[in-house]
């Protein structure tokens, strides 16, 4: 799940969880807790969207039939009561995992001053592997079902000002649209394994990602 903004103030927000190792160097850096597991994760690049202030947080091992729910909210008190730690005054995005507080990432508005104060929302499996020939270790990416069949309780949604709406293709403002590598855009980059799927059971509020490996696995 994230939030990301492009533009001269790119950044990001994403929460999740992830297998194997994940982040740049310590302590933005982790390697799932358990051989074959999975951890669940939060982080952060503000603007300008590179890595110099990157954050990356490690919530703790998840088990693969986890069912949970992730939200990125923002708050836009300027008196600093929504947004505690610290000592900063400013609005801010706060990340949430099953209702626990995760993180705070300030916002300085429009500017390069921390998080804009609005973005693109988004949801994806990614995998990232060094197996470029047959014989080389395989990453598949695992099922993940985003959202389920219930639009206005479990769903995937987006809040706005008149409170939660369900994210499809009927948004009262923007829009929304996927990416799909079926067909491998680029067919450098997965020269022996197939592409990633996306499943829409519902467009857009349950769907589903998943991976498979090529012939050589």
């Amino acid at each position: 799940m994230e939030l990301s903004t492009s533009g001269t103030y790119g950044s990001w927000i994403q929460e999740g969880w992830a297998a194997g190792c994940l982040g740049t160097s310590s302590p933005n850096y982790f390697c799932t807790t358990s051989s074959g597991g999975i951890d669940l994760y939060v982080e952060g690049a503000p603007p300008p969207g590179d890595l110099t202030n990157y954050e990356l947080i490690n919530i703790g091992g998840l088990n693969y039939s986890s069912r949970i729910y992730l939200y990125i909210e923002y708050f836009p008190n300027v008196g600093g009561s929504d947004c505690p730690v610290g000592s900063w005054t400013g609005p801010c995005w706060k990340t949430y995992y099953n209702g626990y507080f995760e993180g705070q990432w300030n916002s300085g508005g429009n500017a390069s001053n921390g998080y804009p104060a609005s973005g693109a929302a988004g949801i994806g499996s990614e995998v990232s592997s060094t197996y470029m020939a047959p014989g080389d270790p395989v990453v598949e990416m695992p099922t993940t079902i985003y959202g389920s069949s219930s639009p206005s309780t479990t769903g995937l949604r987006i809040k706005g000002a008149s409170g939660y709406v369900s994210w499809n293709t009927s948004l009262p403002s923007e829009y929304t649209s996927q990416y799909d590598e079926r067909n491998c855009p680029q067919a450098g980059n997965c020269p022996f394994s197939k592409p990633y799927y996306i499943s829409n059971f519902n467009n857009f509020y349950y769907v589903e990602g998943y991976g498979q490996c090529g012939s050589n696995c």
